[in-house]
């Protein structure tokens, strides 16, 4: 049985620690993902009873309802979601702080101070906005996803086979787009982090450089970090230029094709106006949640990324113990 890294044990236990403000946050997007599958059905109610001349007081008022009440929703969850980010933000950094300063002078002494502040600055957030919204969001965007297929499906068929296709076939770009994209981020911010260190050693040792004339040496050694810094945002950008809008238009055209589809579907009288609205609102959600599923692997890379950040803290400590018996009775990342 393979055995799991470090970095996925804590996460699993990070999750498990937050349950509350999660199954809240879920509760929620339930309610919201509800409203939202509901609200196109009677907006298309609507526009059929303004076609046939029917009272439309009671339906205008239900579809404002409902709109109050996914943002009260909306708004409720973010809320929550939110406080979760920054409680996940800080307990990290309240971690890497119980580690850093149970260190040893060598250990200390072994990193830059750019490395230790990329570790405290940088990836506590990254490891906060995935518990704290990631996800909830990949949870709540594939059950509308799933939940828009069977309905868009069960309204007409043919309307939507061609428009899911093509949107498979953008998520799929997205995602072969969000994993090399997510290890030249992580590149960048530890090259990022070296410049970092070089910039603040070159501070502290300014009297001994500008003694020693050794001005142009430090400088090339620090542009050299820029220059590396500077080819993997090249790289990062590329990948973004040339596959980026590649799943943009696929989805165009799906989008498109509902309406094609959609529209000869009304003139050869097999679908109703007011359901190809409510065709066209549903595909709308389907969409949006679509795209936040393809975005989840990249946040997953980024999560992945400081974890493992986090975990060369914890090499910092098994080599420590000896010298800090503190450390064996735990405070400390792990």
């Amino acid at each position: 049985m393979q055995r799991k890294r470090p970095s996925e044990i804590r996460l699993s236990h990070h999750l498990r620690t937050h349950y509350k403000p999660l199954l809240l946050g879920l509760a929620l997007a339930v309610v919201t993902t509800v409203c939202s599958i509901v609200q196109p059905f009677w907006a298309g109610e609507l526009i059929a009873r303004v076609q046939d001349s029917r009272p439309v007081i009671k339906s205008l008022a239900f579809v404002i309802g409902l709109s109050l009440l996914v943002a009260f929703s909306s708004g409720l969850q973010q809320f929550i979601l939110g406080s979760l980010t920054e409680d996940s933000t800080a307990n990290w950094r309240y971690r890497f702080l119980r580690s850093f300063f149970a260190l040893p002078l060598l250990s200390r002494q072994s990193r830059g101070g750019g490395w230790f502040s990329s570790r405290l600055v940088t990836d506590p957030p990254m490891v906060g906005r995935f518990i704290g919204g990631s996800v909830v969001q990949f949870v709540q965007n594939s059950i509308l996803l799933l939940i828009a297929i069977t309905v868009m499906f069960t309204i007409d068929a043919p309307t939507i086979l061609f428009p899911i296709v093509l949107s498979i076939m953008s998520l799929l770009v997205a995602i072969g787009v969000s994993k090399p994209a997510g290890r030249l981020r992580s590149l960048i911010q530890g090259q990022n982090s070296t410049m970092s260190d070089k910039i603040m050693t070159a501070v502290s040792a300014s009297p001994l450089i500008i003694s020693s004339n050794a001005d142009d040496l430090v400088r090339g050694e620090i542009e050299t970090s820029v220059q590396s810094s500077r080819n993997s945002g090249v790289r990062l950008n590329k990948i973004y230029s040339m596959l980026g809008p590649i799943s943009v238009t696929l989805m165009q055209i799906a989008y498109a094709g509902v309406f094609v589809v959609g529209g000869w579907r009304v003139a050869s009288g097999h679908l109703g106006f007011p359901e190809l609205i409510t065709f066209l609102m549903l595909f709308n959600i389907f969409q949006t949640a679509l795209q936040e599923v393809a975005g989840f692997p990249a946040a997953i890379s980024e999560c992945k990324a400081a974890l493992g950040h986090f975990s060369e803290i914890r090499l910092f400590i098994n080599r420590a113990v000896g010298a800090c018996p503190f450390l064996r009775h735990g405070g400390v990342i792990g």
